[in-house]
């Protein structure tokens, strides 16, 4: 997306976030919920960036995660991190400073390194 600073987010390169991806995906296709608060969290990260960089059609995984994601696991990942309703009908997490949608956030997205 122009105009959106790539450079926002936790450093990752685009292998490590590619990776990330697949297992992710992989697990949620395997139907069993066994997820941490740590993966919520790192789902959630995915999920913004794919959602502000609009990298949905760039591979078929990045899709995969998007349909998996949302809306079940994007509803867990907000009940398990205390996230409540905020500003712009965004979901906020104070206690993992953890934005679900919204603008750019440092600590809610990846910055792919390519």
């Amino acid at each position: 997306m122009d105009g959106i600073d790539k450079s926002i987010g936790i450093e990752l390169s685009r292998s490590d976030f590619d990776s990330l991806t697949h297992r992710y995906v992989s697990e949620m296709l395997d139907s069993s919920d066994i997820f941490t608060v740590s993966d919520y969290v790192n789902m959630t990260r995915i999920w913004n960036t794919l959602e502000i960089h609009e990298m949905r059609n760039e591979k078929k995984v990045y899709s995969d995660f998007m349909d998996n994601f949302f809306p079940i696991r994007y509803k867990k990942a907000t009940e398990i991190t205390h996230a409540l309703l905020s500003k712009g009908m965004a979901m906020y997490s104070a206690e993992y400073d953890l934005w679900f949608g919204g603008s750019p956030h440092p600590n809610s997205q990846f910055a792919i390194q390519d």
